[in-house]
């Protein structure tokens, strides 16, 4: 068939066969180009690591480059690279522990590129030998790190930090 005649596009057709049950986890999206989205992200009703519901932490450390962020009757597909940061409500039992979290966390302000700012407690796992913010910095395997405030979960893409200081 020639080109000419190839239709130019084609619509992808809806598969309504093969739902799978997620949990909707209303979320801020900040995208690195100062762009903010509202909406909901999908989580597995069981993590792929352990025998619980699935964690926005672990959804945003996906290797999938890219999400669907559902905004009301409608849906985006985010790049998970594009995202600064994002932010979700904290897991009712971390809620109800932030002040003892505030005490043993280190308090953290991290600069993201665009001049967006967060400000908030890092858990990091201590090892002998490795004590220090850097360190847990250096050897978080993920693309996204956790940050905690008093009522929000922060997830933040080590790639659009510009720096952090403690506080």
């Amino acid at each position: 068939m020639p080109l000419e005649s190839r239709p130019r596009t084609r619509q992808l057709g809806h598969v309504t066969d093969y739902r799978i049950a997620k949990n909707r986890c209303p979320t801020t999206i900040h995208l690195v180009d100062g762009t903010t989205l509202e909406g909901d992200i999908f989580l597995d009703p069981v993590s792929r690591f352990r025998p619980a519901p699935q964690q926005p932490a672990e959804f945003f450390n996906f290797t999938e480059p890219f999400f669907v962020l559902a905004a009301g009757d409608s849906s985006v597909l985010v790049a998970r690279e594009s995202v600064a940061h994002a932010v979700t409500a904290l897991p009712a039992s971390e809620a109800d522990d932030s002040l003892d979290a505030a005490r043993v966390g280190v308090g953290v302000e991290v600069s993201l590129a665009g001049g967006r700012v967060c400000r908030g407690w890092i858990f990091p796992e201590i090892t002998e030998g490795r004590a220090r913010l850097v360190d847990f910095l250096n050897s978080w395997p993920g693309r996204f790190f956790e940050m905690s405030d008093d009522h929000h979960l922060m997830l933040v893409n080590r790639s659009a930090v510009t720096h952090v200081r403690e506080i």
